[in-house]
């Protein structure tokens, strides 16, 4: 029971192609082609990769699910993705990691330090700081292995490069301070680091050679 000016279909779907929206016309009529969106395979995807995350927190990994499944078909939206729930599995109490990732993305991104506190779990499984003054550091890199986050930096007062937990760093300034560059580069080969380093656990390079029997 809507009346339309003769053109005003036609003209509401070109300008709808101007911005690039995939609008299909056949001779059965005219339609929506959604070729950026995420197919439900790609979700599924996605939505294990965040529940089995544990740096993330059973409420944080819960927020993310409802959000992607609502990107699917509606039969994903409609179906519990997995027999798992996010919060019965064991999860690191990470509140503060959207604010971390957020502050050292910007740092990452300006090239500019930082300063934190930097965290150990003690034996009544809470934080505890390292040292009384903050660690000021250089930050590289954002990335996860072992079901961790971390920050790939370096540390300017013992110039060794660190992978630093996500969830153990705390009250993190933005120094506004030009990090550490050789030739407008970074002074250490990122991802020849990450190559030697694939879990992030720390320690020496070293190269081992062996023999394994073809019935081992």
């Amino acid at each position: 029971d809507i009346t339309l000016e003769r053109k005003a279909v036609a003209r509401n779907l070109t300008n709808l192609e101007i911005v690039g929206y995939g609008i299909e016309r056949t001779r059965n009529g005219v339609y929506l082609v959604d070729n950026d969106g995420f197919s439900d395979s790609e979700l599924r995807l996605l939505i294990d990769s965040v529940l089995f995350s544990k740096h993330i927190s059973g409420d944080a990994a819960e927020s993310l699910i409802k959000k992607l499944k609502k990107l699917g078909s509606t039969s994903l939206k409609g179906k519990n993705t997995s027999i798992y729930s996010a919060k019965l599995i064991t999860r690191e109490d990470n509140d503060c990691l959207y604010e971390n990732i957020d502050m050292l993305g910007k740092a990452i991104e300006a090239g500019n330090r930082v300063a934190f506190h930097y965290c150990e779990y003690g034996i009544d499984k809470k934080l505890h700081k390292c040292f009384e003054n903050k660690r000021i550091v250089d930050p590289y890199r954002l990335m996860t292995a072992n079901n961790h986050y971390y920050l790939i930096g370096k540390d300017t007062q013992t110039n060794a490069v660190f992978p630093f937990r996500l969830e153990k760093i705390v009250e993190i300034d933005n120094l506004n301070i030009p990090r550490d560059n050789v030739k407008g580069r970074i002074d250490f080969d990122l991802d020849k680091y990450i190559n030697e380093n694939p879990y992030l656990l720390g320690g020496d390079i070293t190269s081992v050679e062996m023999n394994i029997s073809k019935d081992a």
